[in-house]
């Protein structure tokens, strides 16, 4: 299965770890989509374990995206600290312009189906679904937010110096725009955006934090779990109450990893 006890709190962090949790929360994102359409269908959930599924892919909610962000953030606040501007001044292109190019391929897909089964689209609301700001059946708030994710990070080289700095530029630049999201979406465009920011941290601050597991493991994963049992029962009545609880997840996944490794080829 690819599972075992971890030896050395600092892989964790690894590519190859977080590839692989990266590969979980995919099925479990698809599994959360493919309800959308059996729902849709009609099916009565009365077999046996189906009540356990619908409570667990309630609780899950947003929580599925969560390590996509945090990671992201991790692994671009990384990368500029060990490469610098060469990596900085790549980020429009080779990031953003990158992922949406690719997301742009799909948009084009459903923008043909739509036209095979009858479905009208305004060249307007193509136009935008080519942003990500609009559908035409796919899914587009990801792509849109990670686009902007990965711009902030570029911002923040732009106007801070320093990782201190760099990071409080990319924490008030990401509340910014939980904020206008907040006006103009719906809370799912939002709710877990302050992931992104705790991976730039964790990448800015890696060595205090893997020494701080390392001689307190039990304290980070004993109070990451508890800090997040208690915000997510609040977190759907406040958006930045769910917003860090979606921050002390990624903390006691990775909290998790540190001892048990995850590291499944096919989720890899």
């Amino acid at each position: 299965m690819g599972i075992g006890w971890r030896r050395e709190v600092g892989q964790s962090l690894s590519i190859q770890q977080c590839n692989a949790i990266k590969g979980i929360s995919i099925l479990l994102v698809f599994v959360r989509h493919a309800t959308q359409y059996v729902n849709g269908h009609g099916y009565g959930y009365s077999m046996l374990g189906d009540q356990w599924f619908l409570a667990i892919n309630e609780a899950m909610g947003q929580l599925c995206v969560v390590m996509f962000l945090f990671y992201s953030g991790y692994g671009t606040e990384l990368s500029i600290l060990n490469k610098g501007e060469n990596y900085t001044k790549r980020i429009p292109k080779r990031r953003c312009l990158t992922t949406l190019l690719n997301f742009d391929v799909a948009v084009v897909v459903f923008l043909v189906l739509s036209l095979l089964i009858g479905r009208t689209v305004t060249l307007s609301k193509f136009c935008l679904a080519l942003t990500g700001w609009e559908s035409i059946g796919n899914s587009n708030w990801y792509i849109f937010d990670i686009i902007l994710c990965y711009f902030i990070s570029f911002l923040s080289t732009r106007i801070a110096t320093g990782a201190r700095n760099r990071f409080l530029a990319i924490l008030v630049l990401t509340l910014l725009l939980i904020a206008a999201l907040y006006v103009l979406k719906p809370f799912w465009w939002y709710d877990t955006l302050l992931a992104y920011p705790a991976g730039a941290f964790v990448a800015w601050r890696k060595d205090w934090f893997i020494e701080l597991a390392r001689k307190r493991y039990w304290v980070v994963l004993a109070t990451s779990l508890l800090s997040f049992v208690l915000l997510i029962n609040f977190g759907l009545a406040h958006v930045l109450t769910y917003n860090l609880a979606s921050v002390m997840f990624a903390v006691l996944v990775v909290a998790i990893t540190m001892r048990v490794k995850v590291e499944n080829p096919v989720l890899v």
